[in-house]
């Protein structure tokens, strides 16, 4: 059974009955919300039918913080809620279906305990009302951790969620390109999102994209794969992002390591690459870009120093349990009066968020928070790595690649996220849990070669024939895909 199996017969008319009964009633009063419901109505059909399809909704709106000209307006929440009502269902009614908790009870471990941690902080914080509604926000952001390792249950599935991913950040950056819009500084945006954090969601559709080109023998694929590589790297080099820049080489390196008998192509592209870009900002780049790009003082920082040195300072005061989840921007004015040499104390005073995931969660939630967090994140590539090197026995090519480039790009966005408080962004956890969903994606082939095996073992035993040597098992065993 796939993993995106559908409700039971009887589950769909009665929720779709009751949905357009209160549609109808709300068409009498306000026909706009009515319209409004309706397709949102269709909507959740869709993720309710298939809840692949729904993770591919979600996917594409997790881009934008906020729709083209609907400021404050996003759908990725209400899909997201929506996605998890729907896996809850499914996963009440298909218990067979791969379950986290079930299947990698430590990486399940680590993500719960983090959260009810998150939870508990409420009780020291300075603002246990923050400390609340920041663990709700994580615990709501970290909804993807386990639908996508329920729903990744094929070679196929991965591939869908990962195409999904690239035309996301082919509709961005060819947005944010054709309007143009950008920040304070003219670094762009497309107005619908942070610079630095577009940044570093276009990391991943750069890094990922270059390995799905080893996927396909298409031309029209390839040529649309290059499309996204070509116009994701157009707007990642205009955001003008340095911790973006920093990331991406920390994505050459780990694509290197991980990229096995690719890897004579990925150092030749990385080369390439490199050498393109230290060309453009060494002589092609206005100085203005250049100046920003080739300078990481502690000056230049925008304030990115002054906010980790009060981080530091909290983490030192409060090294066990932190000051409260959420709480860094709420108490970071008092430090302001402390012994801390501070270059810019106005971004202090403006009660900002450290702008690093790892440094925030170690002054918010302590030594026991930022343990669970890198405990999290460990654990999310010990089972991406096991699955690649099932995968890799069971002579899934294809897989392998996608399987590789995804370790690579996950790579380079936690490198990002060294330089912005993300904690609380869709991009994280559904990364994490495409990382988690490889695993999956091995544990359920595993089982369907060794059903094959013992079925083909029975017609072997019952024409007369020796069931097949343990080595057939695994097509390819020994070399690496």
């Amino acid at each position: 059974m796939p993993a995106y199996a559908r409700l039971s017969p009887s589950a769909l008319p009665i929720l779709t009955f009751v949905a357009a009964s209160a549609l109808a009633l709300e068409a009498v009063r306000s026909p706009k919300i009515a319209v409004i419901g309706l397709a949102a109505l269709a909507l959740a059909l869709i993720i309710f039918r298939n809840l692949l399809a729904g993770l591919v909704i979600f996917t594409i709106l997790t881009f934008p913080e906020q729709l083209p000209g609907v400021p404050g307006v996003s759908l990725a929440k209400p899909v997201g809620a929506l996605i998890a009502f729907v896996w809850l269902l499914t996963m009440l009614e298909h218990r067979e279906l791969p379950f986290l908790p079930r299947d990698e009870p430590l990486l399940s471990s680590f993500a719960l305990t983090l959260l009810a941690w998150a939870l508990i902080s409420a009780a020291w914080a300075t603002s246990p009302g923050t400390a609340v509604s920041s663990s709700i926000r994580l615990a709501m952001v970290m909804v993807p951790l386990f639908v996508v390792y329920t729903a990744l249950s094929t070679p196929r599935d991965l591939r869908v969620l990962l195409w999904a991913y690239l035309l996301a950040a082919l509709a961005t950056s060819s947005y944010a390109l054709i309007t143009g819009a950008a920040s304070e500084g003219g670094r762009l945006t497309g107005g619908v999102i942070n610079a630095n954090f577009l940044a570093a969601e276009l990391l991943v559709a750069m890094v990922m994209g270059a390995f799905m080109l080893g996927t396909t023998r298409s031309v029209r694929v390839r040529l649309l794969i290059l499309s996204v590589l070509a116009t994701s790297t157009v707007a990642f080099v205009l955001t003008q992002s340095r911790g973006g820049i920093v990331a991406l080489a920390v994505g050459f390196v780990a694509s290197i390591v991980v990229a096995g008998p690719l890897r004579p192509k990925v150092v030749a592209t990385v080369f390439i690459v490199a050498a393109l870009g230290v060309t453009y900002y060494a002589v092609l780049s206005p100085q203005n870009v250049r100046s920003r790009v080739t300078s990481y003082s502690q000056q230049s920082s925008s304030g990115r120093a002054d906010e980790w040195r009060i981080a530091l300072r909290m983490a030192s005061g409060h090294p066990v349990a932190g000051i409260g989840m959420g709480n860094f921007p709420v108490v970071e004015p008092n430090y302001t009066t402390e012994n801390i040499n501070l270059l810019k104390v106005n971004f202090a005073l403006q009660r900002l968020v450290a702008h690093n995931t790892y440094l925030e969660t170690l002054s918010e939630l302590g030594l026991v928070g930022f343990g669970l967090l890198l405990g999290l994140i460990a654990a999310a590539y010990a089972v991406a790595i096991r699955g690649l090197k099932l995968l890799a026995r069971l002579g899934e090519t294809d897989s392998t690649v996608m399987a590789r480039g995804m370790i690579a790009a996950a790579t380079a966005l936690l490198t990002a996220y060294f330089f912005d408080s993300a904690q609380y962004q869709k991009q994280l956890w559904l990364v994490l849990g495409i990382l988690a969903g490889i695993g999956s994606i091995a544990r359920t082939r595993s089982k369907r070669a060794e059903e094959e095996l013992s079925d083909r073992g029975e017609e072997d035993v019952a024409a007369g024939e020796p069931a097949p040597s343990e080595p057939d098992l695994w097509p390819g065993q020994g070399q690496e895909a």
